[in-house]
């Protein structure tokens, strides 16, 4: 199986996943809880994970400093990015952020904010939207589905992270 088409068949795997997820608990709210009433419905060692993994990237963003955002990811762990392109593994991972960083510089301004997420076992489901603006108006944004990873030794750490394209309305 090709590349492009495993990345296909991940995906929809993983909005399925979420999509079946999300029917029961969706930042906190479900068909019993429509109020939300309870947020807690990620562990908070997973919670505080995903809020320092996506400051790493902000920060990296902004320092070109990478290390420390490749660091958020399990050594077997895959990143694709919006058109299908994958890296597999911390090194593969942290060397396509530091080829971009060296195409761009590193960023003006760059936020991520965390739309939802839940947990099932020892994953948690995340997905957001990150961007990060560089010099002479280029930047990277877009909406990201990631799964977290309870570790053997203990921690979280992104096991899959899709940057999912942009859909135009037509």
């Amino acid at each position: 199986m090709n590349r492009k088409c495993s990345f296909s068949l991940m995906i929809v795997f993983l909005a399925l996943s979420v999509w079946t997820l999300t029917g029961q608990v969706v930042n906190g709210h479900s068909p019993q809880n429509p109020a939300g009433a309870n947020q807690s419905t990620i562990e908070p060692d997973a919670r505080k994970a995903i809020n320092d993994g996506n400051q790493a990237w902000v920060d990296g963003m902004k320092s070109g400093q990478l290390a420390p955002v490749a660091a958020t990811y399990a050594s077997d762990a895959l990143d694709c990015g919006p058109t299908g392109e994958c890296f597999a593994g911390v090194a593969a991972i942290e060397g396509h952020f530091k080829k971009r960083s060296a195409e761009l510089g590193r960023a003006d301004s760059a936020s991520v904010t965390s739309f939802g997420a839940v947990q099932q076992g020892d994953l948690v489901f995340e997905w957001g939207r990150a961007e990060a603006l560089f010099a002479n108006n280029k930047k990277v944004q877009g909406n990201y589905l990631t799964v977290w990873q309870r570790q053997p030794g203990g921690g979280w750490k992104i096991f899959r992270n899709i940057a999912l394209p942009t859909v135009r309305k037509e």
